[in-house]
C-alpha cells in the first residue's frame, strides 16, 4: 500500500470522527489535524480497491470509541503522532470524569503514548493512576 492510499484511508477515518465532535470544536479540531483531511471523496478512492477496503475496516475498528477525542487519540496513536494523540486522550479524560472505566482505558492510553515518546515514568504515572482507579471500581 502506498502512503498515498495510507493517507485516503486516515484521513476518511478522521472525517468519519470529526462529525461525531461538538460542533462548535470541529473547525479547531480541524485545523488541529489539517494534514489528515483531504478534501477528495476519500471514501470512494478507497472502496476501488480491496486491500485498502480491509485496511479501512480494520483501523475503524481499532480506533473506535463512543468519545470521539479518544477515538481521534486511538487514530494518532496508530500513526505514532504520540503528541496529537496525547492532546486528544487528554481532552476525551476530561469529559470522562464520571466514568471510571473510561478513565481506566485512556490512562492506559496514555501510558502507551508515553512509551511511545520514550517518557517511561509518565507511561508509570499513568498506569499507576488507571490501576488507582480500578481498585476504586472494581468489576
Amino acid at each position: 500500500m502506498s502512503t498515498e492510499e495510507t493517507s485516503w484511508i486516515y484521513s476518511q477515518i478522521f472525517k468519519e470522527i470529526l462529525y461525531d465532535i461538538k460542533e462548535e470544536d470541529r473547525a479547531n479540531v480541524k485545523e488541529f489535524c489539517k494534514d489528515l483531511y483531504i478534501n477528495e471523496n476519500t471514501f470512494d478512492l478507497i472502496a476501488t480497491q480491496r486491500q485498502l477496503i480491509e485496511e479501512y475496516d480494520s483501523l475503524r475498528v481499532t480506533t473506535a470509541d463512543s468519545n470521539p477525542y479518544v477515538a481521534l487519540g486511538n487514530l494518532l496513536l496508530d500513526k505514532k503522532d504520540y503528541d496529537r494523540a496525547e492532546h486528544f486522550y487528554l481532552k476525551g479524560l476530561e469529559t470522562e470524569k464520571d466514568n471510571g472505566s473510561s478513565q481506566m482505558k485512556i490512562l492506559t492510553q496514555l501510558s502507551r503514548v508515553s512509551v511511545g515518546k520514550n517518557q517511561l515514568d509518565q507511561a508509570r504515572k499513568y498506569q499507576a493512576q488507571a490501576n488507582a482507579i480500578k481498585e476504586q471500581h472494581p468489576t
